[in-house]
C-alpha cells in the first residue's frame, strides 16, 4: 500500500489552510482508491494541540475526504516526543533556508551540513522514520479492520464458492445473477411470503412454461432465477439461495448503508447492474479472485437495495402501472379464450380445446406478489432496468404473444365455423326452393302426381342434417395447446372433411335441380295452354260477332 505523507508544522497559524490544500488536491481525488493511505503528520511544539483542529477541517470537507477519515485511510497524527519535534522543525527550516526545492536526501548529504548537524540527523532521522513507519503500519491494520467491519462478508468459504460456481454456470450473466441476489435479499425480510411465491411458480411449472423465458423480443428471462431458488423435493430454498441470503444479511450493515448514502447519494434505480459506487473498489479490495467477484456483485446488490428503499414512491407507482398492464393483458387473453370456447356450442362434443387455466394462474402470481411486503420484490417484478425487463413485463409480453396466436387461430376457426353455418343456410335455401317450386306447380292447371311437399322437405332436411352431424362428429379436436404443426395439420383435416361433405350435400340437392327442371317444363305447358286458351277465346269471339 502506498503512503502519501504530508508533514505540517502544528505551530503555524495557517495550519488549517495548509491542510485544506492537501485535502482538496489529493485526498478528495484519491481518498477512496484502494492501496493508498494518507497521513498528515503534525510536528512542532503545538503539534498535539493542532490534531483536533486539523481533524475538524477534514470532517468539513467533501464526503470522500470525510469517509477516508472515517475509514482510517486518512489519519492525523502528531510527533509527541519533544526532541523529535525539535529536530524535525529545525530540519524543515534549515531546508527552507538552504534550498526550499531541494530533495531531503540531497540536502542532508550536502556539504552545507555541519558535522554536529550531521550527527543529529544520523541519530534523530531514523527515529522519525521508525515513528512514521509504526504509524503507517498501525494505520494499515486500522483500515483493514474498518473495511471488514463495514462489509463483513465471509466469501472465503466452500458454500460461497459453490454458490458462485452454480450461478456462473447456470445463470451466467452478471445482471441476472444480481437479480437472483435481489430475490434472495428480498427473502431476508419476507421469507415465508417469498418462499410461498417461488414454490407456487415451481409447483405449477411456470418457470418451465416459457412465460418467464427471455432470449427474444428484447425481454429478460427469469427461469433460472426461480428454478435455482427453490427445491421441490425438499420443499425449501436451495443451498445456493440460502447462502445468498446469508451473505446479504452479513454485508448489508447499517454502517455500509450510511456510507453509501454519504458517498453515493444519487443512483439511478434502472442502472444498479453497472453503477459502481465510489467506495466499491476499496471495499472489494480486501478480497481476491472469485471472492472479489462475489463481493462486487453482492455490493452492487446491496447498493441497489439501498436505492430501492430510497425511491419507494417511484417504485410503488411503476410497479402498480406494470401490474395493471399485465392484468389487462390477462383479461384480454381470457376473453379471447372464451370466444374460442364458445365455438363448441356448434357441436355436441368439444371440438376446440383451449384452457385459460395456464393464464388464470398468473392472477394468483400477481396476488402473491402484492401481498409481499418488500420493495425489493416489487422492484424485481414491476420495474424496468437497463438491459433487463421486469418479471411482469416478461410475462405480459409472452401472454401478449399467446393472445396474438389465439387471435390468428380464431380467424382460421371462424372461417371454418362459418362454412358449417353456410351449409345450414344452403339447406334452408333448398327448402325454400322446394316450397317455391310446389307453389308454382300448384298455381298451374296441369294435374300431376308428385310426392307431398312436406315429405320431400323432411327427407332432404333429415338426410342433410345427418350428413352435417356426421361431419361434425368426424371433425378432429383442434387442441390449441399443441405445437403449431399439429394445429395446422388438424385445420387442414377440417378443411378436407368440410369439402367432402360439401360434395355429398351437392349430391343430395341434385333432385331439387331435377324438380326445378320439371317445374320449368310444367310452366312451359301452362304457357302453351294459356296461349291456346287465348286463341280459342279469340276464335269464339269472332264467331259470335259473325252470328
Amino acid at each position: 500500500m502506498s503512503v502519501e505523507l504530508y508533514p505540517v508544522p502544528g505551530s503555524e497559524s495557517e495550519v488549517d489552510e495548509l491542510v485544506e490544500s492537501f485535502l482538496e488536491s489529493t485526498v478528495s481525488e484519491e481518498g477512496l482508491i484502494p492501496n493508498k493511505q494518507f497521513l498528515i503528520l503534525l510536528f512542532g511544539e503545538e503539534a498535539s494541540e493542532a490534531v483536533e483542529t486539523v481533524t475538524t477541517v477534514a470532517r468539513d470537507q467533501d464526503p470522500t475526504v470525510e469517509q477516508a477519515l472515517e475509514i482510517g485511510k486518512l489519519r492525523v497524527e502528531a510527533l509527541d516526543e519533544r526532541r523529535l519535534n525539535t529536530f524535525t522543525t529545525s530540519l524543515l527550516y534549515n531546508m527552507l533556508e538552504t534550498d526550499p526545492d531541494a530533495d531531503l536526501q540531497a540536502t542532508i548529504q550536502s556539504d552545507r551540513i555541519t558535522d554536529e548537524d550531521e550527527r543529529k540527523i544520523d541519530y534523530y532521522l531514523p527515529r522519525v522514520v521508525d515513528t512514521v513507519t509504526e504509524l503507517v503500519e498501525t494505520q494499515e491494520d486500522a483500515i483493514e479492520a474498518s473495511l471488514h467491519s463495514m462489509f463483513p462478508i465471509e466469501v472465503q468459504t466452500d458454500r460461497a464458492s459453490d454458490m458462485n460456481d452454480r450461478l456462473e454456470k447456470d445463470i451466467v450473466t452478471d445482471q441476472t445473477i444480481i437479480d437472483y441476489l435481489l430475490l434472495a435479499s428480498g427473502a431476508t425480510d419476507a421469507t415465508e411470503d417469498v418462499r410461498s411465491l417461488v414454490k407456487f411458480l415451481r409447483e405449477n411449472d411456470i418457470d418451465d412454461s416459457g412465460y418467464i423465458s427471455g432470449g427474444s423480443d428484447n425481454i429478460s428471462g427469469y427461469k433460472r432465477v426461480f428454478s435455482l431458488s427453490y427445491d421441490l423435493p425438499t420443499d425449501g430454498f436451495r443451498d445456493e439461495f440460502r447462502t445468498a441470503q446469508q451473505l446479504y444479511e452479513e454485508g448489508a450493515t447499517g454502517e455500509l448503508f450510511n456510507v453509501l448514502n454519504r458517498v453515493d447519494p444519487e443512483i439511478d434505480i434502472r442502472e444498479i447492474y453497472s453503477h459502481e459506487a465510489p467506495i466499491e473498489r476499496l471495499l472489494t479490495s480486501q478480497f481476491a479472485g472469485n471472492d472479489r467477484k462475489i463481493a462486487e456483485r453482492l455490493l452492487r446488490t446491496i447498493n441497489g437495495t439501498r436505492a430501492i428503499q430510497n425511491h419507494r414512491e417511484h417504485i410503488d407507482s411503476e410497479y402498480t402501472e406494470t401490474r395493471d398492464s399485465l392484468r389487462e393483458t390477462i383479461e384480454d387473453t381470457q376473453k379471447e379464450i372464451t370466444r374460442l370456447q364458445s365455438h363448441n356450442d356448434t357441436f355436441t362434443s368439444e371440438k376446440i380445446e383451449v384452457s385459460s387455466a395456464e393464464i388464470d394462474q398468473f392472477e394468483n402470481v400477481i396476488e402473491r406478489v402484492d401481498q409481499i411486503n418488500s420493495q425489493i420484490i416489487r422492484y424485481l417484478f414491476g420495474v424496468e432496468r437497463e438491459q433487463r425487463t421486469s418479471v411482469f413485463t416478461t410475462i405480459e409480453t409472452r401472454i401478449g404473444q399467446y393472445h396474438t396466436q389465439l387471435q390468428d387461430r380464431r380467424s382460421e376457426i371462424d372461417m371454418l365455423i362459418n362454412e358449417l353455418d353456410q351449409l345450414n343456410e344452403t339447406k334452408d335455401g333448398h327448402l325454400n326452393t322446394i316450397d317455391r317450386i310446389y307453389e308454382e306447380i300448384q298455381d298451374t292447371s296441369v294435374t300431376i302426381d308428385v310426392p307431398p311437399v312436406e315429405q320431400v322437405k323432411t327427407d332432404l332436411d333429415s338426410r342433410w342434417d345427418d350428413r352435417l352431424q356426421e361431419l361434425k362428429s368426424d371433425l378432429p379436436v383442434i387442441d390449441l395447446d399443441k405445437d403449431d404443426d399439429e394445429i395446422d395439420a388438424t385445420i387442414d383435416e377440417w378443411e378436407q372433411l368440410i369439402n367432402e361433405a360439401k360434395q355429398d350435400l351437392v349430391s343430395l340437392a341434385q333432385p331439387i335441380d331435377k324438380l326445378e327442371t320439371f317445374n320449368q317444363q310444367i310452366q312451359q305447358i301452362e304457357q302453351k295452354r294459356e296461349r291456346t286458351r287465348e286463341s280459342l277465346e279469340t276464335v269464339i269471339g269472332l264467331m259470335e260477332d259473325t252470328a
